[in-house]
Parts: C-alpha cells; structure tokens; sequence
C-alpha cells in the first residue's frame, strides 16, 4: 500500500508539472498572438493611412501637371511657371494664375486690333516677382491687381500692348483709378506754374479773393487725359534693347539713308554706264563713311554738280555719311519705337521720355560672337 501510494503522489506531481507546463506555454501562445494581431491592425491602418497619402500626391501632381498645360497652351513657358510651382501652395497658385490669366486673355481679345502676344504671358506671369509682398497669398495678391485693372480699363481704356500692361501695373502696386487720375491733376500745369489741383485748392479757400474782393466762383476746368506710363525696371531694359535693335535695323539701310540724307535716289545709285561711273564711285565712299564714321571728300565736285542738277543744297567738299547715317537711324528708330510701345501724343511722349533716357541716343545693338 505504500509503494503504491508514492507511485500515485509520484504520478499526480507529473500531472500536476506537465498541466502547469502546459498553461505556462498556451499562455504564451495567447499572449503572442494577441500582439501579432495588434501588429496587423496598425500595420493595416498605416497601410490605409500610406495609400490615401499617395492618392493624394498623386492626384496633387496630376493637378499641377494639368494646369501647367493649360498655361502653356495659353502661351506660357515652362521656366515661366516654376515660380508658381516653388509657391507654398503651388496648386492654389497655379489656379489662381490660370483663372486670372484666362480673364486676361478675354479682355484682350475685345480690344479691337489687338493681339495678345507669348512675350505679353511672359510679363503677365512675372507681375507677382516684381510687385507681389512677400507674406501676401497669391490668390489675393492677383485678385487683388486684376480688380484694379479692371477699374483702370474702365477709366483708360487700353489700346495697345503697353498701355494694357500699364493698367496691369497699376493693379499690381494698388494704385487705383482715381489716384491715378489725382496724380495726373496734380501733374497737369495751368496757369503758370500752377496744377489744377493747386488752383482748385486755392479756388477753396475763403479768404482767397481777389484784388477787387470777389471771390472764384468756379473752379478750373479739369483736363482727364490718360496718365503716362509707369515702366518698371525690366521694362526699361526691355525697351532699350528693343530700341537697339531698332536703330540697328535702320543704320544697316545704307542705300535709303543715300535717298534720304544726300537725296541721291537709289535708282541713280545703281545706273550703269561710263557717264554715272564717278557718282557710283561716291556711292560705294558713302556707304563705306557710314559704316567707319570718315568722311567723303567730293572730288571732282561730283556731289556738288548731282546737287546742283536736282535743286538739292550744297553740302561743302568733305561729306559727313557718318553723322546723317546716324541721324537718320535715331529719327526712324525713335518713330518707330513710338508706334510700338503705343506713345500717340507728343505731350506723352515728354511724360514718358525722363524714364527712357536711352531715347534719341546712337546705341548699337551688341552682336554676340
């Protein structure tokens, strides 16, 4: 009975081991797979998390690249648009430059003869990094500037490409019609040295009367022409190099500053024979004087006798190709740049002049090597 009762305790105490054993392992189990499971449900939360992020790249992306394209078939040029790309918000941006670019376009094509041009996007598109504050949203920034423009259109209708770009300057420095209209009254002199605005002023005041007592009893009359333009930096070196090339183009017409400057018609300038061999000699010194800046001596009186027979005057015996040429290249140029940046009016012409000093200079354009 004894040895039987050790072999039971013996056998119980195995029993007992191997249950304790048993729960210890399938505790573990548990234990492990509960953190398994915990492990899937954030790795799939991160997983819907990762995939909605992407979407969003995503279609971030393709909106950007939608919108660029859109932008370029408007006439804009890629470098053009980094600037809006590089912008905190670039997709706000490139919208906000799309929506107001579009209008702009529309607003140009009702102004009769008028053709918006690849080189007027580009300047559209540089507004914002000349004229934009640093902490202003693009958005307002621009709609800002078109309401403006829009109130400038309203009072100074554009008819050409400089005066269209100058109402969208004004938008851009928020400076509104009817302070611009101010400036031009306070600019305007009457009178002497007096603006209307002085003279209203003056008109005002109740105790201004004049030698007889009586007092003003209208103010003057006020003159609402269009304010000059005001030309940014860019513009000015824009316009000079514009205008380079205008005098170059012009200085380069050898035969038609001969017409023009000597009266020596270009159909006498190439005529044949032994009879015109001495004046198609002195056409070759001119055009050559042109070009090197020496002067032609009039040998044998050649000019003088053409002169005499055409009613022309007389212009000594040392011709000076060089100085005419020259003159000639700076009056059509000076024109010409006239009819281009849309200057209509000699008094406008004076206003603007003061900003573009290179006027009526001789400046050759560079050539690159």
């Amino acid at each position: 009975m004894e040895v039987e009762s050790r072999v039971n305790r013996a056998k119980r105490k195995r029993e007992a081991f191997l249950a304790a054993f048993l729960n210890q392992l399938t505790a573990g189990i548990d234990e492990r797979g509960k953190e398994a499971k915990e492990e899937a449900k954030v790795q799939r939360v991160r997983a819907i998390a990762s995939k909605k992020d992407f979407d969003a790249r995503k279609a971030k992306i393709n909106t950007l690249k939608d919108l660029t394209q859109k932008l370029i078939t408007l006439g804009a040029e890629k470098e053009d648009l980094m600037y809006y790309i590089k912008d905190k918000n670039p997709v706000e941006s490139l919208q906000t430059i799309y929506t107001e670019v579009s209008g702009l376009v529309e607003k140009a094509n009702k102004i009769p003869n008028f053709d918006i041009t690849k080189s007027m996007i580009k300047d559209i598109l540089n507004v914002p990094a000349d004229f934009k504050p640093p902490d202003m949203p693009m958005k307002e920034f621009w709609e800002r500037t078109v309401n403006i423009f829009t109130d400038h259109e309203e009072n100074f209708p554009s008819e050409s490409t400089e005066s269209f770009l100058g109402n969208l300057f004004y938008g851009a420095m928020n400076i509104n019609a009817n302070a611009r209209i101010m400036r031009e009254l306070e600019s305007q002199m009457y009178l002497g040295n007096k603006s209307i605005a002085e003279i209203n002023e003056i008109a005002a005041r109740e105790s201004f009367g004049d030698p007889f007592k009586g007092q003003f009893g209208t103010r003057a009359a006020m003159d609402l022409s269009a304010a000059p333009p005001i030309y940014t930096q860019s513009d000015i070196e824009r316009f000079e190099e514009d205008y380079k090339t205008l005098i170059s183009q012009y200085h380069a017409l050898e035969p038609q500053i001969i017409e023009d400057m000597f009266g020596i018609s270009q159909e006498d300038q190439l005529k044949e024979g032994s009879a015109n061999e001495k004046l198609r000699k002195l056409v070759v010194d001119l055009r050559q004087g042109i070009k090197s800046g020496e002067k032609v001596e009039d040998k044998d009186g050649v000019y003088s006798k053409y002169a005499q027979s055409k009613g022309l005057p007389q212009m000594g015996q040392f011709l000076d190709p060089y100085s005419l040429g020259q003159r000639y290249a700076i009056d059509k140029a000076v024109a010409e740049f006239k009819r281009q940046k849309g200057i209509n009016t000699d008094k406008v012409y004076k206003q603007v002049k003061p900003q573009l000093p290179f006027l009526e200079q001789f400046l050759l354009k560079k050539i690159e090597n």
